[in-house]
């Protein structure tokens, strides 16, 4: 299957993990230069994009764990908030797709409904 362990530059940003014919595939971390709005990936890789099931993590606490498809939040997943509120539903292309519930940190919740990120 030609993949090995081992450490990627990819511009500023490090990658520890699987790596085939050069690039992340399999299962691995990068994680993204100061300054970047993002601090790291960590999950499933394939051709160099992520894909499968992963976390990725924000400089500013939030988080997404869930589905990824073609290096974008796509499937089901859970999207936490810093502020302790969180999102858990389904994702297409990046943005919130389909039925889904909001929690907010308080307790209450509401069933959602989104079409390419806009609640219906």
């Amino acid at each position: 299957d030609n993949v090995e362990r081992g450490e990627l530059m990819i511009g500023n940003d490090k990658y520890v993990g699987d790596i085939k014919n050069g690039m992340p595939h399999g299962k691995g971390r990068i994680t993204f230069a100061a300054g970047d709005h993002r601090k790291y990936y960590d999950g499933d890789w394939y051709e160099g994009k992520k894909h499968g099931q992963g976390t990725f993590v924000w400089n500013s606490g939030n988080k997404y764990v869930g589905d990824f498809d073609n290096g974008l939040m796509h499937g089901q997943g859970t999207y936490y908030h810093s502020n302790g509120d969180r999102y858990v539903g389904g994702y297409k292309n990046d943005k919130r797709h389909g039925h889904g519930t909001y929690y907010w940190s308080d307790g209450r919740s509401e069933k959602r409904y989104y079409i390419d990120g806009e609640k219906q």
